[in-house]
């Protein structure tokens, strides 16, 4: 009686698991709309466990073509990632740990890493109207970079769990070194 009662047992707790994962294991999308069909969109998704890691990957998109980078996973060192214009017009994420990788809308082009890109500005601008392009005010901690926004991952906030700050509602926040 009792190992039937344990396996009874063992399967709800099973069933229950299932679940769980299956509702666990959807894909969290936020997204950056840049203007002129352009777009920038950061998905998560759960690894495997009843944490906080996720994997998680980007889509830039021009409004004609389109291109899916694969991020590093967060094992709990992610803590969110800036996205930058650079003075060129390349647009730039900083993924701290990852380092800076950049990549171009008008062509949808992934380039490779490149540490000049996360190269810190001499000395920390202070807040107020610094110089703009495209509508984007200029990095306070980085030099020829111009914040966007910053995707990160949220406390669970009505099912979200990533999300995108504009620039005109989060200031900009400094990111720890590149290791």
């Amino acid at each position: 009686m009792n190992t039937r009662l344990f396996s009874w047992g063992f399967l709800a707790l099973l069933a229950c698991l299932t679940l769980l994962a299956a509702y666990n294991y959807r894909a969290y999308t936020a997204r950056a709309d840049l203007g002129a069909g352009k777009r920038v969109s950061m998905s998560i998704w759960a690894m495997f466990g009843i944490h906080s890691d996720w994997h998680r990957q980007l889509r830039i998109s021009n409004g004609l073509k389109s291109e899916t980078v694969r991020l590093d996973g967060d094992t709990g060192w992610w803590r969110g990632s800036n996205l930058y214009l650079h003075g060129s017009g390349i647009y730039v994420l900083h993924e701290w740990q990852a380092g800076c990788f950049s990549f171009d809308l008008n062509r949808v082009g992934v380039e490779q890493p490149s540490p000049i890109l996360c190269r810190k500005a001499s000395e920390v601008r202070t807040p107020g109207p610094p110089p703009s392009k495209n509508g984007y005010p200029q990095s306070r901690f980085y030099e020829n970079l111009y914040y966007i926004g910053h995707f990160n991952e949220t406390a669970r906030e009505g099912g979200q769990r990533v999300l995108f700050s504009p620039h005109a509602s989060t200031p900009e926040p400094e990111l720890p070194d590149v290791l």
